[in-house]
């Protein structure tokens, strides 16, 4: 006869499992299920020689779970529900080995593992989210830069303003008391008026001299021929030689004067002064009659990084008054120093053709390319379909 003796321990074990199954989007992960169980004292029989395997028999019913469970979620939701799929083992498991004299203390799904290559996948999901969020924080974050600067140099220019308009009125007390002090006399408004010209002039004239903005200076005589045969405006220089003579029916403002002369001197109209006693003359001012004029020739300013982003924003935003009044500093339309695009790229993207013709005066270059696409200003606007 032979005997064997066989024994079971009262502690808590525990089982770990290991299931490979599908995700109800298609992923095979790999659920790993830690299951503790110990014998209860009251059924050790059952659990002594009903049983040959008690971790085989443990593994069949937590894949039996697991697969009927995983199936019917995604991958995402495996995750977030791991607790659900452990209450369903434990409650699975409880019930199936309380007949073996088994007490199932606790069952925890430990780890979903996905393939490598679908948590390679998920982690470069997630870096292109957060990529895309940084780049549109930072485009907001230059937004704001570039309506900020605009705004100061709004603020600047209107400080500007009332800074002038009280130094010419000082002026025109100085000249006023410094006339009439001690005479008894009052300087009519008209006399004013000509002594604050005179000022102006020679303070132009002065500034020609002194300051490196200015890059030619030439005196003009505006003549019109009597004959109306030969009617014509003759641009003379200083030294008398004639500069061009133009029919009176093609110039009739200084406007039009300053594009006939862009091809005499090769430049801008924005970079042209026309003066008359001291004085700059507008586009709309006509020329009737005999003038005698001066021209200025200015080099562009030194532009801050506002007033170049001040730029670039009216141009985006097609602010054709604003473009032309900032082309009037005069300013360089092709000058960009952090900035990836130009003001004509903007402007063209944009599609607005008056602010295009004006930077165009300006001279912007055509065949310049921004940094972001290595486009021109012609193929960013057939780009978005400015067909124009």
């Amino acid at each position: 006869c032979c005997i064997s003796f066989r024994s079971i321990t009262s502690r808590t074990e525990q089982n770990m499992v290991n299931v490979s199954t599908k995700t109800k989007d298609n992923v095979f992960v790999h659920v790993k299920v830690a299951v503790q169980q110990s014998v209860m004292p009251e059924f050790t029989e059952l659990a002594m020689y009903k049983l040959d395997n008690v971790h085989e028999q443990i593994e069949s019913y937590v894949a039996d779970v697991v697969r009927s469970f995983i199936p019917q979620m995604t991958l995402d939701e495996s995750f977030e529900k791991k607790d659900d799929i452990s209450d369903a083992v434990q409650k699975k498991l409880s019930t199936e080995m309380a007949n073996f004299g088994f007490a199932i203390n606790k069952a925890l799904v430990t780890e979903v593992s996905p393939n490598s290559e679908v948590v390679a996948s998920m982690n470069e999901i997630n870096k292109q989210k957060r990529l895309r969020d940084a780049s549109q924080m930072a485009a907001e974050a230059e937004k704001i830069k570039v309506v900020k600067a605009a705004e100061a140099a709004a603020d600047a220019a209107q400080l500007q303003g009332e800074g002038i308009a009280r130094q010419r009125r000082a002026i025109i007390d100085g000249l006023r008391d410094s006339i009439t002090h001690g005479s008894g006399e009052h300087l009519s408004t008209e006399k004013i008026s000509e002594l604050l010209l005179i000022t102006q002039y020679f303070e132009t004239l002065r500034d020609v001299a002194a300051n490196n903005r200015y890059l030619a200076y030439w005196r003009l005589a505006v003549e019109k021929s009597m004959r109306a045969s030969e009617q014509v405006l003759q641009v003379r220089l200083t030294s008398g030689e004639v500069a061009a003579a133009i029919p009176v029916g093609e110039v009739s403002t200084v406007g039009a004067l300053k594009q006939h002369l862009q091809a005499v001197c090769g430049v801008t109209r924005f970079r042209q002064r026309l003066l008359h006693d001291g004085t700059v003359l507008a586009d709309d001012v006509g020329l009737e009659g005999f003038l005698d004029l001066q021209l200025v020739l200015l080099n562009f300013i030194t532009a801050s990084p506002a007033e170049r982003a001040e730029l670039l924003e009216a141009s985006g935003r097609g602010a054709e008054a604003h473009v032309e009044r900032i082309l009037q500093r005069p300013q360089d339309p092709n000058r960009r120093e952090d900035e990836k695009m130009g003001a004509l790229h903007l402007a063209s993207a944009r599609g607005s053709l008056g602010t295009i013709r004006l930077l165009l005066d300006a001279r912007a270059d055509l065949e310049d390319v921004e940094q972001w696409s290595g486009q021109t200003a012609l193929s960013l606007a057939a780009m978005f379909g400015r067909v124009d």
